[in-house]
């Protein structure tokens, strides 16, 4: 599931439920649309690299994608709106292993790759009422994912009848193979559902509360699979797999399952400056019943657990009005965080830890627009029991465009 947060606020260990800003709202939880006193257009690019470590082996793997197009304005004193497009989840791998269990088969190279993934459309309004907001996204959630697993048998020439069915290539290099596709195109609505409450303590500090919740509402997923037989080899360190018959062995009626989604609930609490510029101190927990999650069709077993996150994160701007001390003006932004994770393999948790800074960089002396640049340092899972651990570094490069929308003219 990718974060669904920009840049400035990824930032600050993406702590979205409670932050409130006259220059950025955050569609995570859409109450804060009401802070904005500027329109506020959002763009941001996502360059993720990871190396994946098992049994004493280390690979490195990168992606460079959208991370979010969002527009928010304030309508009137009391309404605003927002509406946007961003990835929502995604399958990004390559991964493989051996086996050898079958004396007529020999040894056997697992290839398993995984493309795609779901993306989100979203509008929403939120209304403004004393020191209440509260605000609610609609979405659609769309996309197509491919997961292919290769069986390579290294050592034979033929694959014995039995297995999926007799075939001979005549020379073990390339190796016989058999690749399984299972391709889901996957469709339906989400809602996002967020609550704010503002006021200011005698020092005249600013204090927000925030609650949201994230739904997914009639998820289908149109799955088929095909089996095909080929060859397959490493050519200047890519691998190839090439089909021996035109028709596939196995090709499945393309059948259209539900899946059940969980929701997810967060509480967040924030303190600014009274002007909400000078600086900002955020905490945020979140949680996702993942043991709720349900394919039709598929036993998932005990692989999905409850997740948990908690995140505290903050910012300073040393002189905001410093016209001719440019890195004064910068807001440094810092955070932390921790996720139990949602998957449970081998009876283990696969929890991620992490921590981020970021600078929130003024374009020009007139206009409040800024290029927001966000770094996640992260580690998730485990090398315990033959499991894969991750080290990730995801930057995120955002630019907020302000400008002053839905104003009356006045003439003297």
């Amino acid at each position: 599931e990718k974060q669904t947060n920009f840049a400035s606020n990824r930032a600050m260990g993406d702590t979205p439920t409670a932050y409130r800003s006259f220059l950025n709202a955050t569609p995570v939880n859409p109450a804060s649309y009401t802070s904005l006193t500027l329109t506020s257009f959002e763009l941001g690019l996502n360059v993720d690299a990871h190396q994946i470590n098992q049994g004493g082996a280390t690979g490195n793997t990168s992606n460079v994608e959208i991370a979010y197009l969002n527009l928010a304005f304030p309508i009137n004193k009391n309404w605003a709106a927002g509406i946007g497009v961003n990835p929502y989840s995604s399958l990004n791998y390559n991964v493989r292993s051996t086996r050898n269990e079958n004396e007529a088969l020999g040894l056997e190279s697992l290839v398993h790759k995984g493309t795609g993934g779901l993306n989100q459309f979203r509008a929403g309004l939120a209304y403004e009422f004393g020191g209440f907001s509260a605000g609610l996204n609609f979405g659609y959630l769309f996309g197509i994912s491919t997961k292919e697993l290769i069986n390579v048998y290294e050592d034979v020439a033929s694959v014995p009848l039995g297995s999926v069915g007799a075939f001979s290539i005549g020379d073990p290099d390339p190796s016989p193979a058999v690749r399984r596709t299972a391709s889901s195109n996957q469709s339906g609505l989400s809602w996002d559902i967020g609550l704010q409450y503002s006021g200011q303590f005698k020092s005249k500090n600013n204090f927000t509360i925030g609650a949201r919740t994230h739904l997914v509402n009639g998820l289908k997923s149109k799955d088929f699979i095909t089996l095909e037989r080929g060859i397959y080899q490493v050519v200047d360190i890519t691998d190839q797999f090439s089909i021996l018959e035109a028709a596939p062995l196995v090709q499945s009626d393309t059948v259209q399952n539900k899946v059940t989604y969980p929701a997810t609930y967060g509480l967040g609490f924030a303190l600014q400056d009274s002007t909400r510029i000078r600086w900002a101190l955020l905490a945020d927990v979140s949680w996702t019943p993942w043991s709720t999650f349900a394919y039709e069709g598929i036993d998932l077993g005990d692989v999905y657990q409850d997740a948990f996150r908690i995140a505290i994160g903050g910012n300073i701007t040393p002189n905001p009005n410093a016209i001719t001390k440019y890195w004064r003006r910068v807001n440094y932004r810092f955070g932390l965080y921790f996720d139990t994770g949602h998957l449970k393999l081998r009876d283990r948790q696969i929890p991620s830890y992490g921590v981020t800074i970021g600078l929130g960089m003024p374009l020009t002396l007139k206009s409040f627009s800024k290029l927001n640049l966000s770094l996640d340092l992260g580690q998730k899972g485990s090398t315990q029991e033959n499991l894969v651990s991750q080290n990730y570094m995801r930057l995120t490069a955002g630019f907020t465009f302000n400008s002053k929308w839905f104003l009356k003219r006045r003439y003297d």
